[in-house]
């Protein structure tokens, strides 16, 4: 999806944007919902 060449590359754009790790399926699951309430919002 990032369309990086290696593992560091991602590693280094997620500290960044601080997006720490572990970064879990649940985390995943309730960030996806916050987007897909507020794109219900727009």
């Amino acid at each position: 999806m990032l369309n990086f060449s290696s593992p560091w590359e991602t590693y280094e754009f997620l500290k960044r944007e601080k997006a720490y790790l572990p970064y879990t399926e649940e985390d995943l699951e309730q960030d996806s919902q916050a987007i897909s309430n507020l794109l219900a919002t727009e």
